[in-house]
């Protein structure tokens, strides 16, 4: 029997929207990139609306979980029609409107690592209810991996490593926005009113990085090392 990957199932579960990217070789970077795309600042002043992630190893898969929730979910058999379901859910929920722009999953010591990834530009704010319902929806895509898969990885049965991760334009690390240890003052109220959250909210500045065809751009391994990921 034919192994599979350690993200089979995401990309099995994930995939039908096309709402999942996936590292693609380009040449004229030299490496394979995926690129994140903030619709909603389009043509705002000095807003992150391109932001170009390089060298980016094969088992990463970056969803664009907003995206998806905008458009029509297409018939193809499929149980998981999450975009509906997800939506009529938060939206019954006081100040939870919409999920985070990305998620991306990884494999990386024998865990399945998660990152929310959020988009802003100027201000940092109402980002703590995107990070929890994102977080749920993830929790309910491993659920129906593990309960209706005949053949469902031990992995899946552990506990996810995620991340929280803000990415935006400044280029100020110390002042006003971050504490000492480099992460945002969020992070603290979501260790007080919510304590079973396992990480904080750390932001990935992308002011000192180069701009290249429209977009921001950064490697993968110093978008982990900016983010504060440690993979041990």
């Amino acid at each position: 029997m034919e192994s599979k990957s350690p993200l089979y199932y995401i990309h099995k579960y994930l995939s039908p929207d096309e709402c999942l990217r996936e590292p693609v070789p380009i040449a004229m970077y030299g490496c394979s990139c995926v690129m994140l795309e903030e619709q909603k600042n389009k043509g705002r002043m000095g807003a992150l609306e391109k932001f170009r992630l390089t060298y980016v190893p094969d088992e990463v898969f970056v969803y664009a979980i907003d995206e998806a929730l905008e458009k029509p979910y297409p018939a193809r058999g499929k149980s998981f029609a999450h975009p509906k379901v997800f939506s009529n859910l938060v939206k019954q929920i006081e100040d939870v409107h919409s999920p985070c722009d990305y998620v991306i999953f990884f494999w990386k010591n024998d865990k399945i690592h998660v990152i929310l990834c959020e988009m802003k530009s100027k201000k940092i704010k109402d980002c703590l209810p995107k990070i929890k319902a994102t977080r749920c929806f993830i929790e309910y895509l491993k659920s129906l991996i593990v309960n209706f898969e005949d053949v469902c990885p031990p992995y899946f049965m552990q506990g996810f490593a995620y991340s929280n991760v803000i990415v935006d334009i400044s280029s100020n690390t110390s002042q006003g926005t971050l504490h000492k240890n480099g992460t945002h003052p969020l992070a603290q109220s979501i260790k007080e009113k919510n304590s079973s959250m396992e990480n904080s909210i750390h932001r990935c500045p992308l002011g000192n990085q180069p701009i290249r065809n429209g977009a921001f751009e950064m490697g993968w391994a110093s978008f982990l090392r900016q983010a504060r990921i440690h993979l041990q």
